[in-house]
């Protein structure tokens, strides 16, 4: 579904998503099984995917945005970075409820990109790393992004069938 006075490139790909009232999607981007609010700004060869981007989020040119990442409003990331599988990033500063010394947000522009205003909220220390390869006995194990911190944020994508919007 795509809102009133949004704008998409002819060379840009619109998969399984719905795309919010005078919103722009650049050249060579592609946005999969996603939800851009109104008056999402998407520069040119950007990917999205399975993630959810607020009112007035602006993406430059060349970010990524992987699997199960929520942005809040008024968020702009790039140019020229990927957010890694579920991030959250937002516009005020995370609250932390111990001590700001603890508070492991940032807003370095290897993270969130040069031109990029937002703060990338912390990882929670007590979630296992989906990407730590190795379990606590030193074997492999299957790396999962499934934590059970991500599945409430997996359960939109689970519930609605979005194929047959495009």
């Amino acid at each position: 579904m795509i809102g009133g006075g949004t704008r998409i490139d002819d060379k840009a790909s619109v998969v399984g998503s719905v795309v919010g009232s005078d919103s722009t999607i650049g050249k060579s981007t592609v946005v999969s099984n996603s939800f851009l609010w109104e008056g999402a700004s998407i520069g040119a060869g950007c990917s999205v995917e399975s993630s959810i981007l607020a009112d007035g989020v602006t993406l430059l040119d060349g970010t990524h945005v992987e699997r199960g990442c929520l942005i809040g409003e008024g968020v702009t990331l790039g140019p020229n970075v990927t957010l890694p599988a579920f991030s959250r990033v937002s516009r005020e500063r995370p609250a932390d409820e111990e001590s700001d010394d603890e508070l492991v947000s940032s807003r370095e522009p290897s993270k969130i990109g040069a031109n990029g205003s937002g703060w990338l909220w912390p990882v929670d220390p007590e979630q296992d790393d989906p990407l730590e390869e190795l379990d606590e006995t030193g074997e492999e194990r299957e790396l999962s992004f499934e934590t059970p911190q991500n599945l409430k944020y997996l359960r939109i994508g689970r519930e609605h069938d979005f194929t047959s919007l495009a």
